[in-house]
């Protein structure tokens, strides 16, 4: 294969993704799915070129506002727009993170990594324990931790044993 052939391959899945990721962590866009479509026009080579240039911005610092305190507790959190998260701490670097819950079908769900996501969470979202427990007998999952739910009792009310004992 020519170098010329391999400048006009199109960019990778993976190069496309990646491309998005950084242009709204360092551009702050909410137009995910309009970069997608911009990069995965791009040759590979353009692809990678451009990833390089977005490597040399710096992400920017977000800092919260004082009557949006920052998330530091794991637990189940509800934005105003309805959207679900279960904040959990990394293993390695002890910081906070945010899974989104994603409906599958028939009232399941699951949580999935949403990049980004605990810099739109407040420590005011977080769920009350009677939300938090109308939402774990709906999932399935614990109110406090989002662990599933295997014990039948444990279903009926909504939370596991471990975080009936804390609350």
């Amino acid at each position: 294969m020519s170098v010329q052939t391999a400048t006009r391959r199109p960019a990778t899945p993976k190069q496309i993704a990646f491309a998005a990721r950084l242009y709204t962590e360092r551009y702050d866009a909410d137009n995910v799915a309009e970069m997608l479509e911009i990069f995965s026009s791009l040759t590979t080579r353009d692809a990678s070129t451009t990833i390089d240039n977005l490597l040399r911005v710096p992400v920017p610092r977000r800092q919260q506002t004082p009557n949006r305190p920052a998330v530091t507790e794991q637990g189940m959190y509800r934005l105003p727009t309805g959207e679900v998260f279960k904040v959990q701490r990394s293993r390695e670097s002890g910081n906070v993170y945010a899974k989104a819950l994603v409906v599958i079908e028939h009232g399941q769900a699951r949580f999935e990594y949403a990049a980004g996501a605990i810099r739109k969470l407040s420590a005011d979202d977080r769920m009350s324990v009677e939300d938090a427990k109308a939402f774990g007998l709906q999932f399935g999952v614990c109110c406090c931790c989002g662990a599933t739910l295997t014990d039948p009792k444990s279903i009926a009310a909504g939370i596991g044993p471990v975080c009936a004992k804390r609350v």
